[in-house]
């Protein structure tokens, strides 16, 4: 006998917020590398969003499809985002 599945009541939404942060992060980061190399970031060439990965706290789990943890109700959501930039030096 399965036990209760747990899911995200707003995936939709949870995914949009998700990939802002990952974007703005992916920004930063990219301007932090342009900077310390004394050079400055140019347009977006290129943007890619990766799966979804809602797992238990702690986990380490991963999956090139994604991961959809059904079993506990706290859950940590995970998504990438791959930023091609052009830098100007």
């Amino acid at each position: 006998m399965s036990g209760p599945r747990y899911y995200v009541s707003d995936l939709g939404t949870l995914k949009l917020e998700l990939v802002e942060a990952a974007t703005q992060n992916a920004m930063e980061r990219g301007q932090t590398i342009a900077q310390n190399a004394d050079a400055s970031l140019g347009k977006l060439v290129a943007a890619r969003q990766g799966v979804i990965q809602i797992t238990q706290p702690n986990s380490t789990d991963t999956s090139d499809w994604g991961i959809y943890d059904t079993q506990t109700i706290h859950k940590v959501a995970k998504i990438t985002v791959k930023l091609e930039m052009e830098i100007r030096g």
